[in-house]
C-alpha cells in the first residue's frame, strides 16, 4: 500500500488495514518494522525496530 506522500507498508492485511507483521516506510526515511493491529502499531511483548530517519537513530526494543 502507498499514501500520497510516498508513504509505504508492507506486509499483512485484515478487513483493508495493516494487522499482522508489516513494515512501514515513512515519508521522512524513518522505517518501523513489527505488529499491526487495525492501522496502529501493536507489537506487544515482542522485538520491534525503528529507524528515526531525523535523528539516524535505530531502535530495537521490546515494545509494550
Amino acid at each position: 500500500m502507498t499514501w500520497a506522500d510516498k508513504t509505504t507498508y508492507t506486509g499483512d492485511f485484515f478487513e483493508g488495514k495493516a494487522d499482522g507483521f508489516g513494515i512501514k516506510k515513512y515519508a521522512d526515511g524513518s522505517i518501523y518494522e513489527g505488529d499491526w493491529k487495525a492501522d496502529d502499531r501493536h507489537t506487544f511483548n515482542q522485538e520491534a525496530k525503528f529507524y528515526d530517519a531525523t535523528t539516524g537513530k535505530e531502535t530495537i526494543s521490546m515494545w509494550k
